[in-house]
């Protein structure tokens, strides 16, 4: 039993040596770059065969952003992504905010030489969905089970949605809260698909 206990302390000697040489213990992802471009599907139930797609560039630095489609009963919600990276968590946790539009009839201008009416149309919010996705990253063999190219986007997102009071609901959307899987990966190293947050916020950054 001593020699046992020898041969431990022998070993949590030596690996907190190697610790003190590297830096401390490897969380697996914390050396790896989080940024490149991510893309992925959502997957549930907001109405009648609801699938969405969207696509995020996650910089060196910042905020990721990019867009979102959720296309479910004959409408589709289009809209904007925000995410945040964190390589030592290997997580990519964000928000999404979205609309789907209907047109709407403003009325008719009559022609007071030919007595024709003209009705003018146009496309106006009807649903608005927001709300959170929280994911992990999980590293692939391609990249030694570290994060980058291929690496997987494995989580949930929790969304609302709600009539914006413009018109109807279209039939077969669910409104109301729901849970989607969110399931996708890193496409590639490079940062594509960035949008303004503007589009999220209504805000525009100082200086710019």
């Amino acid at each position: 039993m001593k020699k046992v206990l020898s041969l431990l302390v022998a070993f949590v000697f030596l690996q907190v040596q190697s610790w003190a040489l590297s830096g401390g213990p490897s969380y697996g992802s914390i050396n790896n770059s989080v940024s490149g471009t991510y893309a992925g599907l959502l997957i549930g139930d907001i109405g009648n065969n609801g699938l969405g797609m969207f696509q995020l560039g996650m910089p060196t630095a910042g905020l990721g952003s990019g867009t979102f489609a959720f296309f479910a009963g004959g409408g589709a919600f289009f809209g904007t992504v925000v995410g945040l990276a964190d390589g030592e968590k290997s997580s990519l946790d964000g928000v999404l905010k979205g609309t789907l539009k209907a047109t709407s009839n403003l009325g008719a201008i009559i022609n007071l030489n030919t007595g024709a009416a003209t009705n003018i149309n146009t496309l106006v919010d009807v649903a608005l969905m927001g709300g959170k996705f929280i994911t992990k990253l999980e590293g692939s063999s391609s990249s030694g089970g570290g994060i980058g190219v291929g690496s997987r986007i494995v989580g949930t997102a929790d969304v609302t949605v709600t009539g914006s009071g413009n018109g109807p609901v279209p039939p077969g959307i669910t409104v109301g809260n729901s849970t989607l899987v969110v399931d996708g990966f890193q496409q590639s190293s490079a940062v594509t698909g960035q949008v303004s947050l503007s589009q999220l916020t209504g805000t525009t950054a100082a200086g710019g």
